[in-house]
């Protein structure tokens, strides 16, 4: 595969192979932050943002799903940003807010708890120096259900403390939706309601948890799905 770059200037990217030895590719093309990846057969292209062509940064890590995060400057800004792709693609900050100053490179790597770690560094143009940053809260597997219609996802945000929860359901019927910890004692009832057959979508706060494994529960008659996270402060 051959993409012509017209960023006017020398680009920044970074290649990833997937576990099936596939590139992925995270660069930037007519201003625009792009990420492309090899399926076996095609490629495809997501056109994520735009991020300008003078001074950025990029840098791309796949996590043990294959999920692509990535961490950015854009053109001329102060700001290292933080983006990454579950069913669609989440946008944050990486560094402190009170970091008013120039980052002029950055470094991204995934732990074994797909954790992500950045580093960046910065010039106050007085003196230099470099910051460490990590998203605490990183959704980890996904339970089986012994029948097709009962189906949870969860998206995190690492930032701002917040789970994405979306689910569905193929049955009218009482669900209920809860956080439980590794010892199964319930933490917190998200919700219990009647529900109808049809896709959901809920954005729960999980700042009050503390450090450690949880286990989200969607139920619904006798059937339930668990999906685990970490919690890491």
């Amino acid at each position: 595969m051959a993409i012509h770059l017209y960023n006017g200037s020398a680009p920044s990217l970074d290649l990833e192979l997937d576990k099936d030895q596939y590139p992925h590719i995270a660069y930037d093309e007519g201003a625009d932050l792009e990420y492309s990846w090899w399926g076996g057969s095609s490629w495809h292209t997501d056109v994520i943002t735009s991020i300008g062509w003078i001074g950025v940064r990029i840098t791309l890590k796949l996590d043990s799903y294959d999920r692509p995060h990535i961490a950015f400057k854009r053109d001329m800004q102060s700001k290292a940003l933080y983006c990454y792709k579950d069913v669609t693609w989440h946008m944050s900050l990486l560094c402190d807010s009170s970091d008013g100053v120039f980052t002029c490179d950055l470094g991204l790597e995934i732990d074994k708890y797909n954790v992500i770690h950045a580093v960046y560094s910065c010039d106050s143009f007085i003196t230099g120096f470099f910051k460490h940053a990590w998203h605490g809260l990183v959704g980890v597997e996904e339970s089986m259900s012994k029948r097709d219609g009962l189906n949870l996802m969860v998206s995190t945000f690492p930032l701002d403390g917040c789970l994405t929860l979306r689910y569905r359901v193929e049955f009218d019927g009482e669900i209920e939706i809860s956080i439980c910890d590794i010892t199964g004692s319930r933490c917190a009832l998200i919700k219990r309601e009647q529900a109808t057959p049809g896709s959901y979508q809920e954005r729960i706060e999980i700042k009050s948890l503390a450090s450690g494994v949880y286990f989200l529960v969607l139920r619904q008659n006798n059937e339930q799905v668990l999906k685990k996270f970490l919690v890491i402060k």
